[in-house]
């Protein structure tokens, strides 16, 4: 899923309804795997704040800061839950790698994965071994 908004904090998710409709068609009707967010919306009356995971749990790593805005980035391994958080069906995960952002799979095309023994990146590039630290069983934690 290829994005061109840029905010300071490098490219903005889709809106929902968009991440919504890239999963149905990549997935149908499946549910998506209920990846833990590692950044969350906080609502203020003064705006909207965004609450970081650090260090990014899926990688490890510490979590960055945009040298110019002093603000923390988004990280490969970074999932955010967009649209209603009340109704399961509105919500859709996004995973951030390598520069934009991806629609999470669902939980039967993980399953498969794992069965399989090859594992797509989040861009479709490569099929890897389930454990490799690009596929998307790794990314998201199951492995």
């Amino acid at each position: 899923m290829t994005q061109t908004t840029m905010g300071p904090r490098g490219p903005k998710p889709p809106r929902a309804a968009v991440a919504r409709e890239k999963f149905h068609e990549a997935f149908g009707n499946a549910e998506q795997f209920p990846a833990q967010p590692t950044i969350i919306a906080i609502r203020r009356p003064d705006g909207n704040r965004l609450r970081f995971a650090d260090p990014v749990p899926t990688t490890g790593k510490a979590r960055q800061k945009c040298p110019q805005a002093g603000c923390s980035v988004w990280q490969d391994g970074d999932v955010v839950a967009i649209g209603s958080q009340t109704e399961l069906d509105a919500c859709v995960r996004l995973l951030f790698w390598r520069g934009a952002w991806h629609v999470v799979p669902s939980t039967d095309a993980l399953m498969e994965w794992s069965m399989d023994g090859t594992c797509p990146t989040p861009d479709g590039s490569d099929r890897l071994e389930p454990d490799a630290p690009d596929s998307w069983l790794s990314l998201l934690g199951v492995v």
